[in-house]
């Protein structure tokens, strides 16, 4: 998924890839979803050789107090501590950037993208 940050100042940004969390809501979808997403996020950079430069990646959120608040704020659902879904909280200048999710060990299945503007 692509985003865009514009302007002249720095925005703090909250992505996740939600996979095995989907079942909560969605229990049809058991044996679909993603079971261990990874996230990856890139910012392009036009003037290097290499265009796309990986400026953050999360495997397995494990928790963390200030993710669970920041979630809360932006209102998005609470995810189980211990849950396999991948969590970012990045500062980020303006740019182009891409979020990226993708199974551990090359799984595939249905997984949620979100991205959102964090306090």
């Amino acid at each position: 998924m692509g985003f865009v940050i514009v302007g002249d100042a720095p925005r703090r940004v909250l992505l996740r890839g939600v996979g095995p969390s989907l079942l909560a809501d969605s229990p049809e979808l058991t044996g679909l979803v993603l079971e261990n997403p990874t996230l990856q996020l890139n910012r392009y950079t036009p003037s290097q050789i290499t265009k796309w430069t990986v400026v953050g990646a999360n495997d397995d959120w494990g928790g963390a107090t200030t993710l669970a608040e920041t979630m809360h704020a932006v209102g998005m659902s609470a995810l189980p501590a211990a849950s396999k879904d991948a969590v970012l909280l990045v500062d980020l200048p303006p740019g182009i950037y891409t979020a990226q999710v993708t199974g551990v060990g090359d799984t595939t299945g249905i997984a949620l993208v979100e991205i959102y503007e964090a306090p």
